[in-house]
């Protein structure tokens, strides 16, 4: 027996069929097999909540060990599973092929179809579940709805609270009153017939979420890939089902799967490549679906042509390439990075009439009024920093030096880079510089400034 697994990870069928699957004996026989496992390995411990919370149940009991547990405290360690597969991907060592054969997140997605054929699973959570019932009915009155789940509507989230068991501060979904699938149609793009990955056809899988409430994300899809040479089509046949799944509802998720598929295969006979918005729902389709319905051609056929929308891009990049950025491209690039940046203050009027001698200042000498307002640095070029300043404010159309370098508030007593109080340095600073440096902090605007030593690290 080996120590831990070198062998890309293998997963088998989620046999929901079999009578076994249900039995609640042979469950809790497997999951006290591999919590034991996990409790003697703890690799995952910094994952999702599940294991520290399965850990600290093990930990706290009265041997601290595993024997000492009652199979009734497992539920919380269930559900704070996500079924994200990262433990089972990324982590953990004994995966098959290894011979203690773990699948984590499927032992959970059992425990808790366990639990919905018993009529365990919860009301609330079964109806938020069926994802195209609610947003076919919320999107029609998409105003309405989004008001009374606003966190700020304390009157009705009041209500979802006491009665629905909804947190009031959780926040909820915002609907759209016009679909992903209805904008596309209405707002037909313009393919760019230079790019490299012209001819290339894609037809993009809206998801619940992408098509009822974050149509955004299938917008600048359709415009990157457009922009691309490649042409699409935004279909929604159906939900993935990975809603239902949480909710240990297998047999409705295998026959979402069989519904969905038979329609995105049809674009694949077409000559289309499928992409998921969501990752989630890019899972379902790749991994999840061939694993609940073995042997169907449609789910297999679909799993092999479907890629989430970053894979996609990076795959034909790499095999077509990317259309060249135009002018006007850099420079909606720029405004747009400019207007994800924090918020000038207004700036405060800088002394200029006592200035210090700056201290080992190299290579390009700044402004006086930068220099008396902020830093002169040992073995690191102001320019380090002023240059991707710069070029935001230029983007903003407010390059100056007081806006480059904003100024000490008054009274500020403190010369920390992580003072708002202090002087307000461009976010390219704490990342780019290292190492030791001297700042010239005014206290009060027209008063002498006073040096302050100071070190900044990399964050």
């Amino acid at each position: 027996m080996r120590e831990g697994s070198l062998d890309a990870p293998v997963r088998h069928i989620i046999d929901w069929t079999n009578p076994d699957f249900y039995d609640e004996q042979k469950l809790d026989e497997e999951l006290r097999r591999v919590f034991d496992i996990c409790h003697g390995c703890r690799r995952c411990f910094n994952l999702c909540d599940s294991f520290p919370r399965l850990f600290d149940l093990i930990d706290e009991s009265e041997t601290e060990e595993l024997d000492s547990v009652a199979s009734e405290d497992f539920k919380p360690v269930v559900d704070a599973c996500t079924l994200c597969d990262m433990c089972f991907m990324t982590k953990c060592p004994y995966v098959p092929p290894h011979e203690f054969n773990l699948d984590f997140p499927h032992l959970m997605l059992r425990y808790r179809a366990v639990e919905k054929r018993k009529g365990k699973d919860k009301f609330v959570s079964r109806e938020l579940a069926k994802t195209d019932r609610n947003g076919k009915l919320a999107s029609s009155v998409a105003g309405l709805a989004n008001w009374a789940s606003d966190t700020s509507n304390g009157f009705t989230r009041g209500i979802m609270q006491s009665t629905l068991g909804i947190d009031k501060n959780a926040a909820l979904p915002k609907y759209q009153s016009k679909t992903l699938v209805k904008r596309a149609a209405e707002t037909p793009l313009e393919i760019n017939t230079a790019a490299p990955a012209y001819g290339r056809k894609a037809v993009i899988y809206a998801t619940c979420f992408g098509n009822y409430n974050n149509p955004a994300t299938g917008e600048a899809t359709r415009k990157v890939l457009a922009k691309n040479g490649i042409e699409t089509e935004v279909v929604y046949p159906g939900c993935c089902g990975m809603p239902l799944m949480e909710q240990g509802d297998v047999a409705a998720v295998a026959e979402n799967a069989k519904k969905v598929s038979a329609e995105l295969t049809t674009w694949i006979d077409k000559g289309y490549d499928v992409i998921a918005l969501v990752s989630s729902c890019a899972l379902m389709l790749k991994f999840e679906w061939p694993l609940l319905v073995p042997g169907d051609e449609t789910i297999e056929k679909l799993s092999k042509s479907t890629f989430d929308v970053s894979e996609y891009v990076m795959e034909f990049a790499k095999k077509n390439g990317m259309a060249r950025a135009s002018p006007s491209d850099w420079l909606i690039r720029s405004r747009m990075m400019a207007s994800r940046t924090m918020p000038t203050p207004p700036a405060v009027a800088l002394p200029t009439s006592r200035r210090p001698r700056p201290v080992n200042t190299v290579r390009p000498r700044p402004p006086a009024p930068i220099i008396a307002a902020m830093t002169t640095m040992e073995s690191a070029s102001m320019s380090v920093w002023l240059r991707p300043a710069i070029t935001v404010r230029i983007a903003r159309g407010n390059c100056t030096s007081t806006s480059i370098c904003q100024g000490v508030a008054p009274k500020a007593v403190a010369a920390s880079i992580r003072s708002s109080r202090t002087l307000r340095m461009p976010r390219s600073v704490s990342r780019m510089i290292g190492g030791k440096a001297k700042m010239i902090v005014a206290i009060i605007p027209g008063t002498t400034p006073t040096p302050k030593s100071m070190t900044m690290g990399t964050r």
